[in-house]
């Protein structure tokens, strides 16, 4: 999986999960190898989880599920495009965020959290192929009274998937360099007020 140019783990890293190994690209395209993906840190971990519920397939029957106002339309490519609005949610969650980032994302700018201000609702396109298979997804959103008039305005947010159904085998990479084995740790409990 490679991110993109605004990866967390910088411009177009990618990551690869083989067999129970991970791979992780460093900025200079020289590769790590972790013996297991459990290894790779909280800063990598996130994309590992991302990709796992990519393979499952389960994200677009969920993201139709929330929507309201759900258009259908062959588009005279083969390809059908669902556009819909998902709404805010008007209580609080109270459950877990889902483990999918795209579903966490949605769940954040319905309830408000880690994306300041109004979202009235998310507008959201998916193109899936004539092979059932989820091609691209937009969620389109306004941020409206969040204190900082740099932060409002309509935002985009885009996955493209491509080589769907025909990825080649995938190999590790030629020479990677075999990391320890780490335990990731949150670190000792704050005894009194965090940070002062």
């Amino acid at each position: 999986m490679t991110p993109g140019a605004n990866g967390v783990l910088g411009p177009n890293q990618a990551i690869e999960l083989i067999d129970g190994s991970a791979y992780v690209e460093e900025p200079d395209g020289t590769w790590l190898h972790y013996a297991s993906e459990s290894g790779v840190g909280p800063k990598a971990s996130p994309m590992f989880e991302l990709a796992h519920n990519n393979v499952a397939g389960n994200t677009a029957d969920q993201i139709l599920s929330l929507a309201t106002g759900l258009t259908q339309a062959s588009q005279p490519d083969g390809t059908t495009l669902y556009t819909g609005t998902i709404p805010n949610l008007d209580t609080n969650r109270g459950k877990a965020p889902s483990e999918d980032e795209i579903l966490r994302i949605i769940d954040d700018l319905r309830a408000g959290t880690n994306a300041p201000g109004f979202h009235d609702g998310v507008q959201f396109r998916m193109t899936v192929g004539p092979d059932g298979l989820m091609r691209q997804i937009s969620l389109t959103y306004q941020q409206q009274d969040t204190g900082s008039t740099a932060n409002e305005g309509t935002y985009t947010w885009t996955i493209t998937y491509s080589r769907l159904g025909s990825t080649p085998p995938i190999t590790p990479p030629a020479t990677s360099t075999p990391t320890p084995p780490a335990i990731w740790s949150p670190g000792t409990p704050c005894t009194s007020p965090c940070g002062g």
